[in-house]
This record gives structure tokens, sequence and C-alpha cells, in this order.
């Protein structure tokens, strides 16, 4: 069965905790066509289109190969969710599988991607995120993880790592999200995907 696969590349112009970092330089090319262009050489989609709140991404777009979708105003601020910048833009691109294919890991080899998306076509996954494995002592709500408190402290090499979010890839079967999105960010049969290749968000 063949799926059409849309790559969204997310680009907010006003970030608050790194100004303008889709755009600073690696080597002197912006951080975001890095993601671009390994996002082409996988051979995955159907289409890769930026999304941003501000034309200067519509440049960049054009100067790398791949497509523009200017996202409206009110979902340009720091208080905008996620889930209403996927839901917009699926209603924008019609398509079966969306990928959120994240700047922020601009080391994440297409190879990786390719094996994200062949992984979750594979098991029938509805939606998916990227995680890595923090060999860490953990507490929520000051209640232990993955140690006791009864024993002596233990090495973090031994603990069970927790998984924590990187955000590098995020993908939902657009029928399942859109009928789920008020309820829940990541509905149906979920997963997560072990991502070697990120970068800290900040």
């Amino acid at each position: 069965m063949t799926h059409k696969i849309i790559a969204m590349v997310p680009a907010r112009a006003g970030s608050e905790r790194l100004k303008s970092k889709n755009l600073r330089l690696l080597d002197g090319k912006p951080v975001i066509s890095y993601v671009i262009e390994a996002a082409k050489r996988s051979g995955a989609f159907a289409d890769i289109v930026i999304n941003s709140d501000t034309s200067i991404f519509a440049d960049i777009a054009k100067r790398y190969g791949v497509n523009f979708y200017a996202r409206p105003e009110k979902l340009g601020s720091s208080e905008t969710k996620s889930d209403d910048v996927v839901a917009d833009f699926i209603a924008a691109h019609p398509c079966d599988i969306v990928v959120w294919v994240n700047p922020i890991a601009p080391l994440q080899p297409a190879e990786e991607i390719k094996s994200v998306i062949d992984y979750f076509i594979a098991e029938e996954f509805d939606s998916l995120i990227t995680v890595k494995n923090e060999h860490v002592h953990c507490v929520y709500n000051g209640n232990p993880v993955n140690y006791r408190e009864d024993e002596l402290f233990a090495k973090t090499q031994d603990l069970i790592p927790v998984q924590t979010f990187v955000y590098s890839i995020m993908m939902w079967r657009t029928k399942r999200i859109i009928a789920n999105m008020v309820t829940r960010c990541f509905p149906g049969k979920r997963a997560t995907f072990l991502s070697r290749k990120t970068l800290p968000s900040s």
C-alpha cells in the first residue's frame, strides 16, 4: 500500500530560548537547511514543506527546493500549541501521514528518518515520537522512578534508563489525529523511537 507522506519542517520566527535558532549558521549554512537536505535524501516524502509564521523562510524554502506554508498569524506566538500547528497544517496539506521533522536535530541522518518512517508503517502505528535514553536518577511527585530509596545509591550505568522526548521527529496518521486532537496529542497505537543524533532544544 502506498502512503502519501508529507514532511513538515516547523520554523517559528519568535523562538524565545535561542533567538532565530533556525537561521543560525552551522558551518556556513542555516541550521534548518540540514534537516531539509536530510529529509530530501531520505526519499520518504511526497512533499517537504517549511511551516512558518514569517516569509523569510519562503526564501530558504526556494533556495533548498522545497515548499513553504505561511501558517496563520495566530499560530505564531509562544503560546501556540504544537497540536494546533499540526491540525492547521493537515487541513491545508491532505495526506495519509504527516511527519514533523524538527530543525533542532540538524545531525539526524537521512537513514534514520527513513528508518523511523519504515518502522511506523510496518508496525501500523498511529502516532510516534523520538526519544533518548537518560541514565540518571529520576523522581516524580517526590517518588523515585528508577531507583530504590531503601537501597545503596545505584551507579548511574546500572539504572534502568528513563526515556525523554527529543522531538526530532514526530508523526501521525492524519485521520487518527484529526479525530482525536482535542483529547490527546499522540492518539491510537503509539510508539517511541530511540534517536541517535540529536541536539538540545534550548
